[in-house]
């Protein structure tokens, strides 16, 4: 492979790869997250669905249109009809790789366990109550519930969570700082995962003085990550950073 992720040098150790490495790799796919895996981030942030056979799915998106080419919709289709659509390979001029498909959570969290990552798990829009169930049932069956950071911007499904699981780590993704967002967090105690453009020291400060961490979102610009991490940022995640 001629590309290869950018390294920030200087020690920091809360790179989180994002949908893997999505730099190098298709996104969101186990290619992505074993290449992700081989590398020094801390954790590995993917995003799941609901099928409509109830399996819980890796994919960013409601559809495999943008990454795919294909209009398949995730939550209107079972899983078997899911996995027959064979993926492009990013790092190979996004040939058609018939090797990757359309991973499960439970694929996933596999390879966060044999590279000894953060499942960093984002909660999407199609989530119904019984499938977050799923999600609970799946991670602690990985024994993994100790370690899982879940993250969403819904915060009826994370406040779901905090009522289950007190002690489990849950960031609140937002694209903008308020008051009420960081309201929100101190009540619930959930750090935050903010657009980076957001996020400046005093929102790291404030935060951090209520015992929370703060991630950012999606940062590839080194001097950028460089910035952040002299504010004492906990994490950044990033496509090709690393």
């Amino acid at each position: 492979m001629d590309k290869d992720t950018i390294k920030i040098g200087v020690p920091f150790k809360g790179m989180i790869g994002h949908r893997g490495c999505a730099g190098l790799e298709t996104e969101n796919t186990l290619k992505a997250f074993n290449e992700g895996g081989s590398r020094s981030y801390i954790g590995l942030e993917c995003d799941v669905h609901p099928t409509l056979d109830g399996f819980i799915v890796v994919n960013h998106d409601e559809t495999l249109e943008r990454v795919v080419g294909n209009k398949a919709i995730i939550n209107k289709m079972n899983f078997s009809e899911l996995r027959e659509i064979p993926f492009p390979d990013k790092s190979n001029n996004n040939e058609i790789n018939p090797l990757i498909r359309l991973p499960l959570l439970e694929e996933y969290l596999d390879v966060c366990i044999k590279y000894n990552k953060i499942p960093v798990v984002e909660l999407k829009q199609t989530l119904k109550s019984k499938d977050i169930n799923k999600v609970l049932e799946i991670v602690n069956s990985k024994h993994l519930m100790d370690k899982v950071i879940f993250i969403s911007f819904f915060p009826g499904y994370l406040t779901k969570i905090r009522r289950k699981l007190p002690n489990v780590q849950i960031q609140f993704l937002s694209q903008k700082w308020s008051e009420g967002v960081f309201n929100l967090c101190t009540h619930f105690n959930f750090g935050i995962d903010l657009e980076h453009t957001e996020c400046t020291k005093e929102v790291i400060d404030k935060m951090h003085s209520k015992g929370l961490k703060v991630n950012v979102y999606t940062v590839d610009d080194k001097d950028e990550a460089l910035r952040l991490i002299s504010y004492g940022i906990d994490f950044i995640t990033s496509n090709i950073l690393e």
